[in-house]
């Protein structure tokens, strides 16, 4: 797909300018005698961002739940149905209906809203900012947010309150996890996330974890039936109860561990918090690989993978060598294409739905 692979280079190319730009450096609009002032490096930063908000934001039809999600804006907004969405996702469905009928206004704003805490958050957190923005990218996260709108926003939420989970700021990163779950309630995992991610294993805890979830894994029909007498009572017997294996999120996984044994020790002497990827790291490789028997397993998984974006360069920034640095960096940029060419490859099928690809420009009506 020409548009993906243009958006993709357009998108590294000014990150890349944003973070060579002197950050005092300044430019001047004027027009009708009045004055205008920006800094060079945020405009970069925002012409980053464009290119993806442009492409999903004018998408048509693209995405699985495009159709879906235009059904809950008029059923909400016209037709004055209760649907299953949240509260706040229901008021953003209000506020685009207060202005106009037209609900392709409604992914304009979710996706601006997506992108401002992805691009606020890898800013403020990454070591290589154009590499997090290629990866963000090639790794799926951009993409997948136009099948899932709602649960996108919330995890954009979450990936910036990060910095208050590093700053162990309980209460600020609460306050941001509450605000995630009014779009979408999973994101609630983020809070005991919060205890577990940000405390140092020793390696043997990480055996007894894999332990257990093989344990569970075993009496995965029991537990769920557990569950379901108590909540998610919609997913039984739904598609979405049913065992899958992700061969990438483990391969990706698996790879991010690697790197975190193999840097341990220089992750968490560049900085303690550091901690919290390798955890994330080596508890989403185990929950990969035993717990496939959880509903949306990936869903839930996408809270501990988000953080790999940082975790990488955080990683090539630990290494001393400039050569062995810049093979991580090529052999990563290989990895990250060559997900993105099979995704693109497969992007027609109707579980993807994110090609061809058709703007809000070819519609003939609302």
């Amino acid at each position: 797909m020409l548009i993906y692979a243009g958006m993709l280079v357009i998108s590294v190319c000014f990150a890349l300018l944003a973070v060579s730009s002197p950050p005092v450096r300044r430019v001047v609009f004027q027009k009708s005698g009045r004055e205008l002032v920006f800094y060079q490096q945020n405009l970069l930063w925002f012409c980053t961002f464009l290119p993806l908000f442009l492409v999903s934001g004018l998408r048509y039809k693209i995405g699985v739940d495009y159709n879906s999600y235009a059904w809950i804006f008029k059923s909400i907004t016209q037709l004055g149905q209760k649907t299953h969405v949240e509260i706040g996702y229901e008021w953003l469905n209000r506020l685009v209906g207060f202005f106009t009928e037209d609900y392709q206004f409604l992914f304009l704003l979710t996706t601006g809203i997506f992108l401002f805490f992805m691009a606020k958050g890898i800013r403020q957190q990454s070591a290589n900012i154009p590499l997090s923005v290629f990866l963000f990218i090639t790794l799926g996260y951009f993409f997948y947010s136009m099948n899932s709108i709602r649960h996108f926003i919330a995890l954009s939420i979450y990936f910036f309150a990060i910095k208050y989970m590093k700053r162990q700021e309980f209460w600020k990163f609460l306050a941001c996890i509450l605000i995630a779950a009014t779009f979408h309630k999973i994101a609630l995992i983020a809070i005991p996330l919060y205890f577990v991610l940000t405390r140092k294993f020793k390696f043997s805890y990480y055996a007894i974890i894999a332990l257990l979830l093989v344990v569970c894994a075993v009496f995965n029909r029991q537990i769920m039936n557990l569950v379901f007498s108590f909540v998610y009572q919609s997913y039984k017997g739904s598609v979405y109860n049913v065992y899958s294996f992700s061969v990438f999120n483990v391969l990706l996984s698996g790879l991010c561990t690697l790197l975190c044994i193999g840097y341990y020790e220089p992750l968490l002497k560049r900085n303690p918090s550091n901690i919290i990827y390798i955890n994330a790291a080596f508890l989403m490789l185990l929950f990969y690989l035993f717990c496939g028997w959880i509903p949306t397993p990936t869903r839930i998984g996408h809270y501990g993978t988000i953080l790999f974006i940082l975790l990488i360069p955080e990683v090539i920034a630990c290494e001393k060598n400039p050569r062995i640095r810049r093979f991580y960096t090529v052999a990563i940029i290989a990895f990250g294409l060559a997900f993105l060419t099979v995704m693109l490859i497969q992007a027609q099928n109707p579980s993807i739905g994110l090609a061809p690809y058709q703007s809000v420009f070819t519609r003939t009506s609302l």
